[in-house]
């Protein structure tokens, strides 16, 4: 569990109130994936990929998925990720990330 015990307790708290089994199950936790950002996905360093790699690779995926949902607006797409504009063409520079991502 990710969490503290006062969480975990919670989880399980909320699954007993809203299932009707005598027997808490998988499916009285499928709560939990409510709501998690997909940029969580996919975080896992990949073999032999050091900590500096996984941190470019996952700021690049959303520095593209900020970019697509702001349709190219590269100052809305720096809100949205709370970075001021100059500091997102930074990073795009220094990632090579495509001034018009498709």
């Amino acid at each position: 569990w990710p969490g503290n015990v006062r969480e975990l307790r919670n989880v399980v708290e909320r699954a007993a109130a809203l299932t009707r089994e005598p027997v808490l199950g998988a499916a009285d936790f499928a709560f939990l994936d409510e709501g998690q950002p997909e940029t969580a996905q996919g975080m896992e360093a990949m073999p032999g990929e050091t900590l500096p790699e996984a941190l470019a690779r996952v700021e690049r995926a959303m520095i593209l998925r900020a970019l697509s949902e702001a349709g190219g607006n590269r100052a809305r797409a720096a809100r949205s990720l709370g970075i001021a504009r100059q500091a997102l063409y930074e990073r795009m520079r220094r990632l090579d990330v495509s001034e018009n991502p498709t």
